[in-house]
């Protein structure tokens, strides 16, 4: 299984099971727990500031393979994956290969919001169950938050 079958499966799991009420409850009541960017789903929340529609069934999402250093995820409406390199809370996502189905809407406009934010990448911070891409100036580019549970995968 590659990684984004397993961040596929969790995340069809997970917003199956989640609503946006529940996700909040549980990102709180959990955030004692050490959390890493690493061997997880990663469920994207907010893209520039915006929140994103919790029902939307095309959400963002990526899940980062810390022993192969590539990740891979959704952006909404196209698969994407690729390399990373990461230290300490520096991260540089690689040329980003993705699927080329046609998008509409609004599912267009995330779709390119996702990818430019993921090109500005520069730094990521982990707090609780929420991640945060930031760009060279510190500002806040996507939100996600992750499950409860890490993913009983083992590296490869």
């Amino acid at each position: 299984m590659n990684i984004y079958q397993k961040l596929r499966s969790s995340y069809e799991k997970t917003y199956k099971t989640v609503n946006h009420f529940i996700l909040y409850f549980d990102v709180i009541y959990s955030a004692k727990q050490t959390i890493t960017l690493f061997e997880r789903p990663w469920i994207g929340t907010e893209i520039n500031g915006k929140f994103l529609e919790v029902d939307s069934p095309n959400r963002p999402a990526i899940y980062f393979d810390a022993k192969n250093k590539r990740f891979a995820g959704a952006d909404g409406c196209n698969k994407i994956q690729d390399s990373f390199d990461s230290n300490n809370q520096h991260l540089k996502l690689g040329q980003i290969a993705s699927t080329l189905m046609a998008c509409h809407g609004a599912q267009d406009t995330i779709s390119r919001e996702y990818n430019d934010a993921l090109a500005q990448t520069n730094r990521y911070e982990v707090k609780g169950h929420e991640l945060k891409f930031l760009d060279k100036s510190g500002q806040t580019l996507v939100k996600f938050v992750t499950v409860i549970q890490p993913l009983p995968f083992k590296n490869r």
